[in-house]
């Protein structure tokens, strides 16, 4: 199964890749934060607190990912569902279809034409 090998390599770098991205992301963001480590008021209706810039944004970049993760979720699950039935399906498919050829190279080793007027079953 060389194609299934290759899928898996080439998913394997996808990975890989993402997980690079993921890991810049965060090193650019903890680098900036570390630069804007001033103590700043942050206000939210009738409460406020004197909070470090760093811890600030920290807490604003964490909760964005949250939203966003929970924004992706439910296609994430959809895709999942989708492939699963989908992979069933041409399991079901390769089985019937194996099936039918075995019962026609039966028929067909028992002496059947297969032409015109033959009684082979598809």
């Amino acid at each position: 199964m060389a194609s299934s090998d290759l899928k898996q390599e080439k998913q394997n770098k996808s990975h890989l890749f993402t997980l690079a991205a993921i890991g810049a992301f965060i090193l650019i963001v903890v680098w900036f934060t570390l630069q804007n480590a001033d103590t700043v008021r942050f206000q939210f209706a009738v409460w406020g607190w004197n909070v470090s810039l760093a811890l600030l944004l920290f807490t604003c970049v964490f909760i964005g990912i949250l939203l966003a993760c929970m924004a992706v979720l439910p296609a994430f699950l959809a895709e999942r569902r989708f492939r699963k039935r989908a992979e069933r399906t041409i399991r079901e498919l390769t089985v019937e279809r194996d099936e039918l050829r075995n019962r026609h190279t039966t028929v067909s080793a028992s002496g059947g034409s297969g032409g015109a007027g033959s009684t082979t079953a598809y």
